[in-house]
């Protein structure tokens, strides 16, 4: 029985099959890339209407975010409150109020305090608003008395104003207290759902975006 021996062909340069692959993918992408173009520029009022969908698809989200980043910006130096608003009870005197005045005074956290009558502010309240003039059928003043204390300089976290808020309730004489802060916490917070939502929304997009491109390659 013979006995053949197969000898395999071997490429002598095995560098160049790389290079040829290589040259091959990089061929057939400059082909689809030519046919792409071609098929676009063909249809020219579809690739408009594609191109602007896209334009549209980008600025939504984008826009979104500069606006709720803008915002930030804006009240970055509203956050920390550095004032309180006391209430006072409707029947106090003078001589009480004159007494929480001085307690109020010698807390070190204080560095100011003004005080307005009742009758300032219900004079305020008419001034301010145009349906004030209803204030003058009313038999009794039905506002308070009213302090608003102007903390030190330092700044104050939430935590201690919410301390001193605690502290002043328990003072005779203070119906409530409030900090005046609170509405910008309460402002945060919804510019951090807003935030959220907007998160959700740019994903919801990006992904049409991506259907789209894709459907147009």
């Amino acid at each position: 029985m013979k006995r053949y021996k197969v000898k395999a062909k071997m490429d002598p340069h095995p560098g160049s099959l790389h290079a040829r692959t290589l040259g091959t993918y990089i061929q057939a992408h400059l082909n689809a890339s030519t046919t792409g173009l071609l098929n676009l520029v063909s249809s020219p009022i579809s690739t408009l209407i594609i191109i602007l969908t896209i334009g549209v698809s980008l600025c939504l989200p984008a826009s979104g975010y500069l606006v709720l980043k803008n915002f930030k910006i804006a009240f970055s130096n509203w956050d920390q409150g550095n004032t309180l608003t006391l209430f006072l009870e409707h029947q106090i005197s003078e001589k009480n109020c004159q007494t929480l005045k001085s307690k109020l005074l010698a807390h070190p956290s204080i560095e100011k305090v003004v005080y307005q009558s009742p009758q300032e502010a219900l004079e305020e309240f008419k001034a301010a608003n145009e349906v004030g003039g209803f204030a003058d059928t009313l038999p009794t003043n039905p506002l308070p008395g009213v302090f608003t204390l102007s903390l030190s300089a330092n700044g104050h976290t939430q935590s201690e104003l919410k301390a001193l808020q605690t502290l002043f309730s328990n003072y005779p004489h203070v119906d409530q207290v409030v900090i005046d802060s609170e509405w910008v916490e309460k402002f945060f917070a919804i510019l951090t759902l807003l935030q959220s939502v907007a998160w959700l929304l740019s994903s919801l997009i990006s992904a049409g975006l991506i259907l789209v491109i894709c459907n147009t390659v």
